[in-house]
């Protein structure tokens, strides 16, 4: 200590000469010396054991919440979180009134009639799901999964503005939310050019391209309107309930796990098509309510825990 404390230098401390003659030491006679290292020696083994031990353990105690919260979502996707109750019924039934809704959507030409996707092989089904519970591909149960599209000139696009129609960008899409910082704004006038962009309230974005690949974000049931570049998807559900049990399975390991795998491309991007044949566990949509119930007293915890080590 009273070396450092008298050493000088930045980029190579030193310390002078006359402050290591002047030093002081506690002597022990030679005997004890020879005890006091051969001590030493016989503890050294343990302390390097203990050092090793504690690093370990503070690894573990790092990895702990994500792993934790990762568990969690892996739980509730295979229908481990939370007991099934008959009463709530079944994921035919809520799919049966998707269809009926989706088919009343296409009379009224609201939407698109779209090509059948292939129907769901048990090679593609990566554990069982309880009885109540249905398989179904993404696309089936939407009215909408779509990219959208940078304006003209990419970042430095003269489009851009200080106000008006929020454009969301792959930085400003997170699991927890949307976030607004660097945001950037296109009028109006641009957005009402661009229909097949347009973001409203309680639809799904999901990053799809680069190292924010998987990123998934709900818009808020008050969002007005806004618009995405090229990077995000838009996944708009045909009953807008199932967005939370969408989102916890895009933000599971599995999810994550299918978006990364089959990203394809120098820039690693996950296309639509891709995404509308993703296969979906669905459970009742009451059971749907209180798994997202449950992961909201639970997750929180994972972020504490994580935030105090």
């Amino acid at each position: 200590q009273k070396v450092n404390t008298a050493s000088y230098g930045v980029k190579m401390p030193r310390v002078g000469k006359d402050t290591m003659i002047n030093l002081l030491l506690p002597l022990p006679p030679l005997a004890e010396q020879h005890r006091i290292v051969a001590k030493i020696e016989e503890l050294l083994p343990d302390i390097d054991a203990y050092d090793k031990a504690q690093t370990k353990l503070q690894s573990i105690e790092q990895r702990f919440p994500g792993a934790m919260k990762k568990s969690l979502l892996q739980y509730a996707i295979e229908g481990k979180l939370v007991p099934q109750h008959k009463e709530e019924g079944t994921a035919k039934e809520l799919l049966a009134k998707i269809r009926a809704e989706k088919a009343r959507l296409i009379k009224e030409k609201k939407i698109k009639k779209s090509k059948p996707l292939p129907a769901i092989t048990d090679d593609e089904k990566p554990f069982d799901i309880p009885e109540s519970w249905e398989w179904v591909r993404l696309g089936d149960i939407c009215s909408k999964i779509c990219s959208g599209k940078t304006p003209d000139g990419g970042r430095n696009s003269n489009a851009y503005r200080q106000s008006g129609i929020p454009l969301f960008r792959e930085q400003n899409i997170y699991n927890d939310g949307l976030k607004y910082k660097g945001i950037v704004y296109i009028s109006e006038e641009l957005s009402n050019t661009r229909l097949g962009s347009k973001v409203f309230a309680k639809d799904l974005l999901l990053n799809i391209t680069g190292g924010s690949i998987g990123r998934c974000a709900i818009v808020p049931d008050d969002f007005p309107v806004g618009d995405i570049n090229q990077h995000i998807l838009i996944i708009r559900l045909i009953q807008p309930e199932l967005r939370f049990w969408i989102h916890i399975y895009l933000c599971s390991p599995l999810g994550q796990k299918i978006i990364n795998r089959k990203a394809v491309g120098a820039k690693a991007g996950f296309s639509a098509s891709k995404c509308k044949n993703v296969p979906i566990p669905v459970p009742p949509l009451a059971e749907q309510h209180r798994m997202v119930a449950r992961l909201e007293d639970l997750l929180p915890l994972c972020d504490a825990l994580s935030a105090q080590l």
